[in-house]
């Protein structure tokens, strides 16, 4: 065989191992995050993980610091519903003094002020 064929031969066997196992490892990856999910206690637990570690708490500090982290937890949950219905309500506001093709470009505008909301939140899981 010719050495040339020889190499194009190595290369695209090590270039089909790496898309195997980068695809299988993707995969185990996937599905953790998957499992795992962006439950809303994660900002707790987090929160409670980077205080415990960096300040290096006892049980008891744990214990007596857990019911604040909740509390605020717990406004932070309210606040962003509070804020998503403000939002919500000044659009319709908006869109009653708009045009029927002004209301369109309002839509997409939305449309697009999601996706990239979404982006955004699927890079910082990253």
């Amino acid at each position: 065989m010719n050495r040339t064929v020889k190499i194009w031969m190595v290369f695209i066997g090590v270039f089909l191992a790496g898309a195997v196992c980068g695809g299988v490892l993707s995969l185990r990856v996937a599905k953790s995050h998957i499992e795992r999910g962006r439950g809303s206690d994660r900002f707790a637990m987090s929160m409670m993980q980077r205080y415990a570690e960096r300040l290096e708490l006892t049980d008891a500090q744990r214990k007596a610091i857990q019911p604040f982290i909740t509390t605020a937890h717990d406004e932070v949950r309210r606040a962003r519903r509070q804020t998503a219905e403000t939002i919500r309500a000044m659009e319709e506001k908006i869109s009653s003094v708009l045009t029927g093709t002004q209301r369109e470009e309002l839509t997409a505008w939305q449309a697009e002020q999601r996706e990239r909301w979404l982006r955004l939140t699927e890079r910082r899981e990253q």
